[in-house]
């Protein structure tokens, strides 16, 4: 069986949709032989710019501005010349914004012969509480927000089920649209492709990687991996890590991992010598993320947090770092809970000595029996491996087409 995924998502780059979209196909053709062909629709400028390895048989193509509805009727046509020439195609998987109905009603006229799946990461209120500098002053970000939301409604009447992030997502695309009955949702997080650290891997990597970037071994490294969006709030990220350092009893470093190092530096300034900013490619995030103690995902109270399940909560659960994640973040901050992996930040200034007491307290079990606190992640890295959460939607593909 095959899965024809279709978007507008740039995944020939690097970020947390392109590493969640590789992964799970990934997975689906490791564990279940699902193997999965990508046929992607991105603006001209997007496919000329470096770009991540795809799997071969993906078709890209390009559009511009002046000839984006030839370009896009084009795309339908190839996507449904694909359905019809390969009998292999069992499923049809939809990702990313503005694809729009006419391309959801080319491919329904195969529904006798494949399931159509939406792949929804996030919610669409991003549009209005993380508008684009581009669009905001001529309200376009609204504009995008009802197209959007007109095409939602289409899609969820036409699809069989989607994918999603989160139950809080699962929950959101319920309670707003009502889908009809028998709509099929699968909660697959933001996850990882094993089951468990290998701990011998893991120090060998922390001490190989501290070498390299000058990091000393008693000093305690804060770690931020992302870029300069607005939800990722890196500016409040480096004010709380500048905050605490001067309460602990520790020696510490703060590692920035981005592919936005300029942006960053203008935001550093020159006298933070405690600072390490670096980009790693993908394959290398992992590894050098063991190099770390602490990983910090702050974000603020609203719509599209609440829904999300950032990539790089899991890869910091992974690496066995110690989690400072906002309760803004509704399903990671579930497991922070119930596994005791972080704390539950919530910006309040009253409780800056309760986050003081946490940060010596975990500081020094890791300098204690760090090996120990590994091993005792990696019995829980089952909870968000891929190899767990997409069997129901593995075991659904492979039931036949009604």
């Amino acid at each position: 069986m095959k899965i024809l995924f279709v978007t507008t998502r740039n995944i020939i780059g690097s970020g947390g949709e392109t590493s969640l979209i590789k992964k799970r196909a990934a997975t689906l053709a490791n564990k279940w032989g699902i193997e999965t062909e990508f046929y992607i629709l991105l603006p001209e400028k997007a496919v000329l710019q470096n770009r991540e390895a795809i799997d071969k048989g993906t078709l890209i193509q390009h559009c511009n501005l002046f000839i984006l509805p030839f370009s896009y009727y084009k795309f339908i046509a190839s996507v449904t010349q694909r359905l019809a020439r390969d009998p292999n195609i069992g499923a049809v998987i939809i990702s990313g914004t503005l694809l729009g109905f006419p391309l959801l009603n080319a491919i329904s006229k195969y529904k006798n012969k494949v399931k159509i799946i939406l792949d929804l990461h996030g919610a669409i209120e991003e549009f209005l509480e993380y508008p684009s500098d581009r669009f905001k002053p001529f309200g376009f970000n609204r504009l995008l927000y009802k197209i959007c939301d007109h095409d939602m409604k289409k899609a969820l009447s036409v699809a069989d089920g989607t994918l999603v992030v989160s139950n809080s997502m699962k929950e959101h695309i319920s309670t707003k649209y009502s889908p009809p009955e028998g709509f099929n949702f699968f909660i697959v997080p933001c996850g990882v492709c094993f089951d468990g650290i290998d701990t011998n891997c893991a120090i060998e990597s922390r001490k190989n990687w501290r070498h390299a970037l000058g990091i000393k071994e008693h000093e305690v490294v804060f770690v931020y991996s992302g870029g300069v969006s607005k939800w990722q709030n890196i500016k409040e990220t480096i004010e709380f890590y500048n905050r605490v350092k001067q309460y602990l009893n520790a020696e510490t470093r703060l590692m920035i991992m981005t592919n936005s190092k300029n942006s960053i530096r203008e935001i550093i300034s020159p006298e933070e010598q405690d600072v390490i900013i670096e980009s790693f490619s993908p394959q290398q995030v992992q590894e050098v993320l063991y190099a770390g103690d602490i990983g910090m995902l702050l974000r603020d109270k609203c719509i599209t947090n609440t829904v999300a399940f950032p990539n790089k909560f899991s890869e910091y659960m992974a690496a066995g770092l110690e989690i400072i994640c906002s309760t803004a973040l509704a399903e990671p901050s579930i497991i922070v809970s119930e596994y005791k992996t972080g704390y539950l930040y919530s910006d309040e200034e009253a409780r800056m000595n309760e986050i003081i007491f946490w940060l010596n307290e975990r500081i020094t079990k890791r300098q204690n029996n760090l090996l120990a606190l590994l091993n005792e992640r990696s019995k829980i890295i089952g909870v968000i491996s891929f190899n767990n959460t997409l069997v129901k939607f593995a075991d659904w593909l492979q039931e036949p087409s009604l």
